[in-house]
């Protein structure tokens, strides 16, 4: 049952990563076409960590661990995201709400200056030049 898991999740990397692909191709400049080049390369890589493991035994019962050496890094996520708890557990309700708050007032700003980006709108334009300002 797990080399059918293996084989679906196999076919959603390979069609996200050419869906990746699609993406940098129609998007020649600017950070589309960047997004879909790493969206592709992280396919490939998890392609390739898929076929690694297999070929190693995988994960079944009695043959070992994964082929790839991933403990450390793993390990290290786990640590950090423990400590992320841990800072979590002390804050209170309003400095949860307040951080909730400012990262929200900062991702529509993102938002309404990446729009006003695409409409070709230059935000040093209105700014007066020394030059101008003596005058």
């Amino acid at each position: 049952m797990e080399a059918v898991g293996r084989f679906v999740l196999g076919g959603v990397f390979a069609l996200v990563g050419v869906l990746g692909l699609g993406l940098a191709a129609g998007h020649e400049d600017g950070g589309f076409h960047y997004i879909g080049l790493l969206l592709f390369l992280a396919c490939v890589g998890l392609l390739f960590a898929q076929i690694a493991d297999a070929g190693h035994g995988g994960t079944e019962a009695g043959k070992g661990g994964s082929a790839l050496p991933s403990g450390p890094i793993l390990r290290n996520f786990t640590r950090i995201r423990g400590q992320g708890y841990e800072v979590m557990k002390t804050m209170g309700a309003i400095e949860k709400f307040l951080m909730g708050g400012v990262l929200g007032i900062f991702a529509i700003t993102s938002l309404f200056v990446a729009a006003r980006h695409g409409e070709g709108a230059s935000y040093w334009v209105a700014l007066p030049s020394s030059s101008s300002a003596s005058a």
